[in-house]
């Protein structure tokens, strides 16, 4: 028996944003401190199957 599938994806163009919080483990290290270290938003553009990320960190 042969079986052939074709799954076919769509493409997508444009931006995402993310909005990241933190919470702190060490008591030494605030919440706020990690969102400067690491970024707080976080944003992704996509075109012709390509990408671009971009952090405020």
């Amino acid at each position: 028996m042969f079986m052939l599938v074709a799954a076919f994806g769509q493409e997508f163009e444009g931006t995402i944003h993310y909005a990241n919080t933190y919470k702190s483990n060490d008591p030494q290290v605030t919440d706020q401190q990690l969102g400067e270290l690491l970024g707080t938003v976080q944003v992704y553009y996509y075109k012709s199957g390509k990408y671009k990320s971009e952090s405020t960190g």
